[in-house]
């Protein structure tokens, strides 16, 4: 069945089209490339201008490969991106703006200005993990050294943050639930009691999760 599977998808046109794509040549290392949930743009990080320098594009087969990250310093990059579930817009993290400290920008895949969509960091803070919602962009901010660490999120096109939880002890490694939530860890009292909790993505009523062995005993309900 698994290869019945394989070769219906390799046969579909967008497959075909698909692996058509080709990333601009890298050098470094640290190259990588996703393909838009419609297939139809490749998003690369790549080096392809100055060595050791990342930056990012996205190739649609038909014109040269375009640079979605803004003009940027030889010695800044991006790190870390990912495509929209729509397929309109790339976020991703650069320290464009002051060396080492990470912002987080989103792109129309198409191509045009980039917008920083974070408030102001403190001094050595960065935002770290982030992930689309079907209609924001959720991320951690914080400071490693002090596992100070924060959770938001935005709109795709910027226009203000939402602060997610009261807490500066969020864990990273939060989920995007089905439709609008987020699931994150939390030391909610400081104490070092790190509990799993629910929010909306565009902010709202806080649910604590239940143990997963009583949800499963069935003597509880998920959330409380």
């Amino acid at each position: 069945m698994r290869a019945l599977l394989t070769l219906v998808l390799l046969s579909s046109p967008l497959a075909a089209y698909a692996a058509t794509l080709t990333c601009p040549p890298s050098t470094g290392p640290f190259g990588s490339s996703a393909l838009s949930p419609d297939g139809r743009h490749l998003v690369c990080l790549a080096d392809a201008a100055v060595p050791g320098k990342y930056e990012l594009y996205a190739v649609d087969g038909q014109r040269d490969p375009w640079r979605l990250s803004p003009g940027m310093a030889d010695d800044r990059d991006v790190i870390r991106f990912a495509i929209s579930p729509d397929s309109q817009r790339v976020a991703f993290t650069s320290d464009k703006g002051t060396w080492t400290k990470y912002d987080l920008f989103t792109v129309s895949i198409t191509g045009g200005n980039a917008v920083k969509i974070n408030g102001p960091l403190p001094v050595e803070h960065d935002v770290d993990q982030f992930a689309w919602s079907p209609s924001r962009v959720v991320y951690v901010q914080g400071r490693n050294t002090t596992g100070f660490w924060e959770l938001f999120s935005s709109p795709a096109t910027g226009n203000g943050q939402t602060k997610l939880a009261p807490w500066s002890t969020i864990q990273r490694g939060f989920q995007i639930l089905d439709g609008e939530r987020v699931r994150f860890q939390a030391d909610a009292t400081g104490l070092g009691a790190v509990k799993w909790y629910v929010v909306p993505a565009s902010g709202g009523r806080i649910m604590e999760e239940i143990m997963r062995e009583d949800f499963e005993r069935g003597t509880k309900g998920g959330f409380q």
